[in-house]
């Protein structure tokens, strides 16, 4: 640990694989476990002092921004190495490393064209890449898992402006935001952690300018809908509804379900009114509903009109 951390101290860079090679060779004890004891893999880490095994991981994740070099090939092919060694550490070790892995990866994403021509095939290479570590995370930290599936869905949607095959990008993001509903739907249950990950995939998609597909968008705000219907409480379920009825009006992305839309806003109002007989300080979802409103009718969505406010 000494090693890593005065090369982190001295902001020393990775420039070469053979320097990788060379240090994980003095760092091998802080990605095995030298016990022998077979507790199997998910109980690997109870060998260890929980604080202390929190701050190794930390500093050894930290080594992955220290990888420096121009050519964006080469940075790939070293942070390829690093993940390789990351892995033989078990899962309990990669929970810290995986989130910065992906935040480099996807940066290497967003320097590609910058000062060469973009290549689509390079770009989906390290996008497919870093769907395998976010799939590797799985649920482990299913919430972390969840941003970083938004975090990959957002970068395709931006380098795929500068790319032929739009369609390839497309599927990838499809692809990430059916992974974050299914973090939502069946590994993140507390409801409130549940709000918040349905508030990140929401503002994600509303922010998007490469239309997905009509097919692909439908079923995204069914399973949306269907989630929130699944909430355990009326208040969370307002809310939850609330939120939904964005999804039918998405005008970068030229897509739009006015009945459905207003249907989630009918669905938030009947929530409310229940959440209110349980508690009346609930009052409040009915002024969250004509914010939301007051928003869409600002936005110009169809059939939200001054009739309706």
């Amino acid at each position: 640990l000494a090693v890593v951390s005065a090369l982190l101290a001295g902001d020393v860079s990775m420039r070469d694989c053979e320097t990788i090679q060379n240090l994980f060779a003095l760092t091998d004890t802080l990605l095995r476990d030298e016990t022998g004891r077979d507790l199997g893999e998910d109980l690997r880490h109870l060998e260890h002092d929980p604080v202390v095994f929190r701050s190794e991981q930390e500093t050894m994740a930290q080594l992955i921004h220290q990888v420096r070099e121009e050519d964006p090939k080469k940075v790939f092919e070293m942070l390829s190495m690093l993940w390789e060694y990351f892995q033989q550490g078990g899962p309990h070790r990669i929970i810290y490393t995986v989130p910065a892995m992906v935040a480099a990866v996807l940066q290497l994403v967003g320097q590609l064209g910058s000062d060469r021509p973009f290549r689509s095939d390079q770009a989906i290479e390290i996008l497919d890449f870093t769907h395998s570590l976010c799939t590797s995370l799985g649920t482990l930290a299913p919430q972390e898992s969840l941003r970083l599936w938004l975090l990959c869905a957002a970068c395709a949607d931006k380098v795929a402006a500068k790319a032929a095959k739009v369609a390839e990008f497309v599927r990838r993001i499809s692809s990430s935001i059916d992974n974050v509903l299914i973090c939502l739907d069946q590994y993140i249950p507390e409801q409130e952690a549940r709000l918040r990950g349905l508030q990140l995939m929401v503002g994600t998609l509303r922010q998007m300018t490469v239309a997905l597909e009509e097919d692909d968008l439908k079923r995204i705000c069914d399973r949306a809908v269907a989630l929130s219907s699944k909430m355990l409480s009326k208040r969370y379920q307002s809310k939850a509804f609330c939120l939904c009825c964005e999804l039918f009006w998405l005008p970068r992305l030229d897509f739009q379900d006015a009945d459905r839309g207003l249907l989630c806003l009918r669905r938030a109002l009947q929530s409310a009114d229940g959440a209110i007989h349980s508690d009346p300080l609930d009052v409040g979802l009915f002024v969250d509903i004509l914010n939301e409103v007051i928003h869409l009718f600002a936005e110009g969505a169809s059939q939200v009109s001054a009739v309706l406010l």
